[in-house]
């Protein structure tokens, strides 16, 4: 978890930096519902 939430940080220092600001939330589980998946991504826009 500490691995990916270094990288998730980076990222968005990279990425998203000044306005606006986004938010963003990451959470530990055990596994996803298929075993072959690496990161499970949601996201909701508004324009």
């Amino acid at each position: 978890m500490d691995a990916a939430f270094a990288a998730a940080v980076k990222c968005r220092k990279e990425i998203f930096s000044g306005t606006p600001v986004i938010a963003s939330t990451i959470v530990q589980i055990q596994h996803l519902a298929f075993p072959e998946l690496m990161i499970e991504i949601r996201c909701v826009a508004k324009v």
